[in-house]
Order: C-alpha cells, then sequence, then structure tokens
C-alpha cells in the first residue's frame, strides 16, 4: 500500500471520514472481485451509491453551514415567498 497525503480545508474536515470509510469499502469491494467468484454487482453498485452519498450529504453540510446566519430571514434574491429562512411568526420578510 502506498501512503498519500491529502490537503483538505479545514472547512471540509468533516468530508474525511466519508473519503476514508469509501475507500476503506472499495478496497474491500475489490478484493471479493479479484477471487474470481461470482458476483452480485447489484449490491457493489449499492455499496458504492451509499458512501457515495454519504460524502455529498458531507459536502452539503459544509456548504449549508455557511448559510448559519443569525437573522430573522433570509431572502433568494427570488420572490419573498421563496425565502430560504422563513420568517419568525407575525415578521414579514422586507419587500
Amino acid at each position: 500500500m502506498i501512503e498519500m497525503v491529502l490537503h483538505i480545508p479545514e472547512r471540509f474536515k468533516g468530508l474525511m471520514e466519508s473519503v476514508q470509510s469509501l475507500i476503506h469499502t472499495s478496497s474491500q469491494l475489490l478484493d471479493q472481485l479479484c477471487q474470481g467468484k461470482g458476483v452480485d454487482y447489484a449490491a457493489v453498485e449499492t455499496s458504492v451509491a451509499q458512501q457515495a452519498s454519504a460524502i455529498e450529504q458531507a459536502t452539503h453540510q459544509a456548504l449549508l453551514s455557511a448559510l448559519d446566519i443569525d437573522a430573522p430571514w433570509i431572502g433568494s434574491g427570488r420572490h419573498p415567498d421563496q425565502a430560504l429562512k422563513p420568517p419568525h411568526p407575525g415578521q414579514n420578510p422586507p419587500p
């Protein structure tokens, strides 16, 4: 095995566990595939998809955490009814 260093910005440190898990799972799957026996590749696809989904979720968590703003509401530049963070009860978004 070769050792590689991957530089990840601090704000994406939550991705490390998901990436490491995908690599570990992929390594195990590759070992199984190389045994020359029959393979249920649908199960392989499911496993890889779950691991990739965890990476996607960690990415969105890092990105959306940047939107954690202490404000009564956050607009998206669209119609006020499409606010990203709804107004507090009894408070209307600005026009």
